[in-house]
């Protein structure tokens, strides 16, 4: 099973049943190409040139969600075990590699006890990323119900919402202002800022009560 990535106010956010969407770049991005060329976009391959349609249609088909496909959430935790050498790097530094113990594990929200800093590298406890979290310790599960591929700042007021931002103070009109959804992006994508309005997959998705 897949796992996918969100920060813990959006998990917070999806267990209330208050975040049912999130959007996701496509990498690498579709590149618009000069209008003489035979096509509008050129993607992944050097002189591979597409329309509008066949694009959206290729882009679709490489998400890494699809719809039908129930995905774990990966959460920061705490695993029990210790450090060991893991070779060098090209320029001589050593390296470490985490080595648990056993299948125990908390999440960042009930902390245990005298929790360690990766330095300390002996036996304790330490916090791992997201990142390292294993399908069998997740508690938290989503089913994609829809992909699409659009351009970021084709967000509409109801994609904000369903994006877990709080809207009722922003009036729904033309021009409304989309500004809470662009501070929330560029915080978190800073090389791909709003304004350069990339490519990105919107994701629907429901909250699996009780798991699997």
């Amino acid at each position: 099973m897949k796992g996918i990535l969100f920060k813990p106010d959006n998990i917070q956010a999806i267990v209330e049943g208050r975040k049912t969407q999130t959007r996701r770049l496509i990498k690498p991005q579709p590149k618009q190409i000069n209008n003489d060329f035979d096509g509008t976009w050129e993607w992944k391959e050097k002189g591979h040139y597409y329309d509008d349609l066949t694009l959206f249609t290729m882009l679709k088909n490489s998400s890494r969600y699809h719809a039908g496909e129930t995905v774990y959430i990966k959460e920061a935790h705490y695993r029990y075990g210790h450090w060991v050498k893991n070779g060098l790097t090209k320029t001589g530094k050593q390296q470490w590699r985490f080595k648990a113990f056993t299948h125990t594990i908390y999440y960042a929200d009930n902390p245990p006890s005298g929790a360690k800093p990766n330095s300390y590298r002996q036996e304790a406890w330490y916090k791992r990323s997201p990142l390292f979290m294993p399908e069998w310790a997740a508690r938290h599960f989503i089913k994609i119900l829809a992909v699409r591929a659009e351009r970021l700042q084709e967000i509409t007021y109801g994609d904000c919402i369903k994006e877990g931002l709080d809207m009722s103070d922003v009036d729904y009109c033309p021009g409304w202002d989309v500004g809470k959804f662009k501070s929330l992006w560029d915080s978190i994508n800073p090389k791909y800022l709003w304004e350069s309005n990339p490519w990105v997959f919107p994701y629907e998705f429901e909250f699996i009560k009780g798991g699997k």
